[in-house]
């Protein structure tokens, strides 16, 4: 059930910069209702059975993205408690009337993955943010298989001619998960994506591991924060136009110089980087 409230005057406040929308406003409640109704406004997890139901957090009425961020609760009067008289550390602290909520609104995340439309999708009541970088990245070859271009003698293996390819690194933020997939990650730490991944081919990115943190509610089930960082490498193939080469490619000096990068291989037929799926990394552990 929602909670009843009261805007004070004056209330909302709106504050527009560079791109970055902040908004504020000042509700009233009872003060019994405070805590629930933080809850109601900031959404979260609660356990029904074995189940986990979302309670979808509040957004500024009109700006779907605009999510609430911060809350502070006070006295309303600050100076009419009903206090006890023979309070001690283990009673309850004072009781008021009525409770005033501060309550700030941001954008934080991209609603439905709308910035970038091949994001990995989340189930609903979480969200997910990019932050990527796009570089190069030095690679070392053995001089056997060069040439000096004066006077076409051998170069020794003493010199490791360097070859420029291009690389990604991008961060995956997975918010407000309560059940983290662990068995997953831990299995697919190391390894590359077995189909296209942020329209990347497979084979080209690697993940690289997890940052977590805890966020923890006010009641029932808490979230964590998943920070994925994934590697990319992408060579051009010398042979097929539109063709890259990943994380298993190396250079080797071909006779007919038609392709340069080819996968290698142990005795075994397997590869240095194994494949799997990332779409697990998005999903609730069982």
């Amino acid at each position: 059930m929602a909670t009843p409230f009261e805007e004070l005057a004056g209330s909302p406040t709106i504050h527009f910069r560079d791109g970055s929308f902040t908004a504020m406003r000042r509700l009233l409640v009872a003060w019994d209702d405070a805590l629930p109704f933080l809850v109601e406004l900031y959404g979260g997890w609660r356990l029904v059975g074995d189940e986990l139901s979302v309670d979808p957090p509040s957004h500024f009425p009109g700006v779907p993205a605009a999510l609430v961020t911060d809350i502070t609760v006070e006295p309303f009067p600050p100076d009419s408690p009903n206090s006890n008289p023979a309070m001690t550390l283990a009673s309850a602290a004072n009781g008021y009337d009525r409770a005033l909520l501060t309550v700030t609104y941001d954008i934080v995340f991209d609603l439905d993955n709308r910035a970038r439309r091949d994001l990995p999708a989340v189930p609903a009541g979480t969200y997910l943010t990019y932050r990527g970088a796009i570089g190069l990245e030095s690679v070392a070859t053995p001089g056997r298989i060069w040439k000096w271009a004066v006077d076409a003698t051998a170069v020794g293996d003493d010199v490791r001619p360097a070859i420029i390819t291009p690389t990604e690194e991008f961060t995956l933020t997975w918010y407000r998960v309560p059940q983290p997939p662990w068995d997953a990650i831990r299995d697919l730490r190391g390894r590359v994506n077995d189909n296209p991944f942020l329209n990347f081919a497979a084979g080209t990115v690697l993940f690289l591991g997890v940052e977590t943190k805890r966020d923890f509610q006010v009641l029932d089930a808490g979230m964590w924060r998943l920070a994925y960082r994934f590697k990319v490498r992408t060579v051009p193939s010398t042979a097929t136009a539109g063709v890259v080469r990943g994380w298993n490619h190396h250079y080797r000096r071909h006779a007919s110089a038609s392709e340069h990068w080819l996968e290698i291989a142990d005795q075994d037929n397997h590869r240095p980087y194994a494949a799997g799926s990332f779409a697990e990394l998005f999903r609730f552990e069982p």
